[in-house]
């Protein structure tokens, strides 16, 4: 049986994968705001918003999770927004 401290350092190693995936889809989040800037085009775009949680959930192993997997990827795409409004202001 693993012990806590070793299931605690793997958190630890995805929470880092994670904080350096997130910061490059950051990263991203400002160029597609300065696009749509020079293209008048609106921040929201719910359509697209919709194709990316059903992406994510698509690529789940175990669907049980496809409730959580949704929320997060709203959760990204919501400070995503937060991001691209503050470049475009």
């Amino acid at each position: 049986m693993k012990n806590l401290d070793s299931l605690r350092k793997k958190i630890d190693e995805i929470d880092s994968e994670i904080v350096n995936l997130f910061e490059a889809r950051l990263n991203l989040a400002v160029e597609i705001a300065k696009f749509k800037e020079e293209n008048e085009m609106p921040i929201f775009q719910g359509g697209r918003e919709e194709e990316v949680v059903q992406n994510a959930v698509k690529h789940l192993e175990n669907k049980d999770y496809s409730d959580e997997c949704s929320e997060f990827i709203q959760s990204i795409m919501n400070i995503s927004k937060k991001v691209q409004e503050k470049e475009m202001n």
